[in-house]
């Protein structure tokens, strides 16, 4: 049963693809009525999703909100009059700033609607690049990229759709600075404004530019509903208008919509020029080749990693001089590495702090000091890593080799139960596990879609690298073998989890193999403006949680240490958060051998990473934690343990929300610590075993 109806008005110059998607949308459910008066046919259909009824009215191409036809009046007066409660404007992303002028005419009506970008499958292949974020952001509406041909984006927009549509009020629309102009159109808003005149859903500064365009039937309507003296009153504004500006003034209100796109196209669009030659061609053979191209695709994605842990920690490069003997070099590199040195950055910053701090309070100090700024900059300390990593996974798909991998690795993952598509999500989530979820809207079907958004969950993200790093360093005995056997151990553990996850929740949802259908763009370089779009995504979510999660869970985390039930106390063991880990201790304890006085540092982490996963590290940096004397397969278990157990608070509530079952969610939390536990605990054992058969 449905929860309520939408209605959706879709809207869309010609050959934008608008009644494709609708076909695709009502799957031939379709009703055709004549609009009253006329004979244009306007289309409709009804569809379900989530329990909402959504009605689809389909109406006839329009290139502006200007009418020269009877299917363009038709076309506004609908817009302008039926009960809508989404405008969906379709723009042609291979010609955008042509297709985009209709839209920037219906924002200016109304702000309750999508953008959807049409074609997507086909932009890389024309080498055009859309900043999606940035259109967002410039019109302040929700830009959906789809492809009515392969589905991309389709289960997005209708879930976009829904929660727009949940808004009870129309806002303002988009505003543009129409110069000269624009003290007219305040005069003629306000007087609207003040008679409670409006037409439709419509918002008065729309009207007041049409009527300043000349727009008869506009003014038409408003005389119908003003007294004579309030429409005397906008006539009298109309006539100084002209007699300021001339004649020519909706020349002017259109030049300004163009300059507005062009600018928009200058900020969010990169057009690269595709070069073919023999060997890119015989490249592409390779890399397109299921046996050649899996092994590419995944050397490649063992370069991006340890290219950008190389880069920003050292590793694994000073793995290889430790064990060439030189050991001095290696600690330099370690120690002067991009994350080294600015971890002894916010050192500096936080003695100097503590030192001017102290002769005021020494509370106040220590939590500024040690509280907040060593917590906040052993986590940023990883800045770098994220933004190499982001980087990297930027280039690789902004090259076309993200597509290629995509088809190279069909084989290997439809063995999962899966298809080539749930690349992308995959290499996303080694940014962040956040934005991989959400990339799962990819995906061939909604059956797919379950199993490899769970799946990817169990991808380490850069924050559990930074764990991960922090570990293999703090955890591990000080020799370079067992460094790299906690990590690639750990990736291999992590791995593993992920493939019997997407295997076994596809078999439950019961997937069905389907024929990968993908369009693949040509290979070209990349251009720095695009990976730099890309990237900075991912970055700035890490930066955001940085500057808020993290920030006020560093200062909980300082409070929880310093207070305890008898009020402020210096010594930890008798705090809040000593009382919280020892909760969690006896489990450490009992499953890997821990001694007690580390197992609380440990079991508070843990309980701090549900929130995120960087919490890990500043936890540990705070309490202290001497965790250089534990065995290799304890470092082993609590880094399979950390990496493994849940993602961060807000990848679950994203999960939630693009999953809509609460219970499904919940039983993943449990079955993701039930399998990280036990992965920890039989590598614990086997390694301690291997350990005491060797000696």
């Amino acid at each position: 049963m449905a929860n309520r109806q939408i209605r959706v008005l879709l809207v869309g110059q010609p050959n934008v693809g608008k009644s494709t998607l609708f076909n695709v949308l009502s799957r031939a459910r379709t009703r055709v009525s004549n609009w009253p008066g006329t004979t244009v046919e306007i289309k409709r259909a009804q569809i379900m999703h989530r329990s909402y009824l959504i009605e689809l009215v389909d109406l006839p191409g329009t290139y502006s909100l200007t009418p020269t036809s009877t299917e363009e009046r038709v076309a506004r007066m609908a817009i302008m009059s039926e009960r809508a409660d989404v405008l969906l404007v379709l723009v042609d992303s291979t010609t955008l700033e042509r297709s985009l002028l209709l839209a920037i005419e219906v924002l200016e009506m109304c702000s309750r609607t999508i953008i959807a970008l049409t074609k997507y499958d086909l932009l890389h292949k024309h080498g055009l690049h859309i900043n999606i974020s940035g259109l967002e952001k410039k019109l302040r509406v929700p830009v959906v990229p789809i492809s009515a041909y392969t589905g991309e984006g389709i289960q997005q927009l209708l879930d976009t759709i829904i929660e727009v549509s949940t808004h009870k009020t129309w806002s303002e629309g988009l505003r543009i600075d129409y110069g000269n102009v624009e003290k007219f159109i305040n005069k003629i808003e306000h007087i609207l404004n003040e008679a409670g005149i409006h037409i439709g859903n419509v918002c008065n500064r729309w009207v007041a530019i049409k009527m300043l365009e000349g727009d008869n039937e506009i003014i038409e309507i408003v005389k119908e509903l003003s007294s004579r003296e309030i429409f005397e009153k906008i006539l009298n504004v109309l006539s100084e208008a002209e007699r300021e500006i001339g004649k020519n003034i909706d020349l002017l209100i259109v030049d300004a919509r163009r300059r507005f796109v062009k600018q928009l196209i200058q900020e969010c669009l990169v057009e690269v020029k595709i070069r073919h030659s023999p060997i890119i061609e015989k490249f592409d053979r390779i890399f397109m080749h299921p046996v050649y191209g899996t092994l590419l695709s995944m050397l490649l994605l063992t370069f991006t990693i340890f290219a950008a842990f190389m880069i920003n920690v050292g590793f694994p490069l000073n793995i290889i001089l430790e064990l060439a003997g030189y050991g001095n070099i290696a600690s330099m590199l370690e120690e002067y590495s991009l994350s080294g040195l600015l971890d002894k950055a916010f050192g500096y910053v936080a003695d100097v702090v503590y030192a001017k701090l102290s002769s005021y309070s020494i509370p106040l100090a220590e939590l500024v000091a040690h509280g907040i700024i060593d917590s906040v900059g052993a986590v940023l300390s990883f800045l770098p890593l994220i933004l190499v990593v982001s980087i990297l996974l930027a280039i690789i798909e902004d090259s076309g080799l993200g597509a290629r991998m995509a088809v190279a690795l069909h084989g290997l993952f439809s063995r999962l139960g899966l298809s080539g598509r749930a690349v992308y999500p995959t290499v996303v989530a080694l940014g962040c596990n956040v934005p991989a979820v959400l990339a799962t809207r990819i995906a061939i079907s909604a059956e797919e879609r379950v199993p490899l958004a769970l799946a990817v969950t169990f991808i380490p993200c850069q924050a559990r690298f930074v764990v991960l790093m922090f570990i293999a360093a703090a955890l591990a005995p000080a020799d370079p073998v067992s460094k790299t056997i906690v990590v690639l151990v750990t990736l291999i553990v992590a791995s593993s989890l992920y493939s019997v996850t997407a295997k076994a929740f596809s078999k439950l949802t019961k997937v069905e193999s389907t024929e990968l259908v993908l369009e693949i763009p040509p290979l070209h370089s990349p251009n720095l403006r695009v990976v730099w779009w890309i990237s900075w995504d991912i970055v700035k979510h890490f930066l955001v949680r940085a500057g808020t999660t993290i920030l006020v869970s560093s200062i909980i985390l300082w409070l929880l240490l310093h207070f305890g039930p008898s009020g402020y106390v210096s010594d930890i063991t008798k705090s809040c958060a000593s009382i919280m880990g020892h909760l969690v201790a006896p489990f450490v304890t009992y499953l890997f051998d821990i001694p007690k006085d580390v197992a609380w540092r440990l079991g508070l982490a843990l309980m701090y990473g549900l929130v995120a996963k960087e919490n890990i590290v500043a936890t540990l940096a705070s309490t202290g934690a001497t965790l250089q004397k534990l065995s290799l397969g304890q470092a082993l278990a609590i880094a399979i343990l950390t990496t493994t157990y849940v993602p961060c608070l807000p990848t679950m509530l994203v999960l939630w929300k693009e999953l809509r079952n609460g219970k499904l969610v919940l039983m993943h939390v449990l079955y993701m610590c039930a399998l990280a536990t036990i992965s920890a605990a039989v590598v614990y054992r086997i390694v301690s075993m291997l350990l005491i058969a060797v000696r």
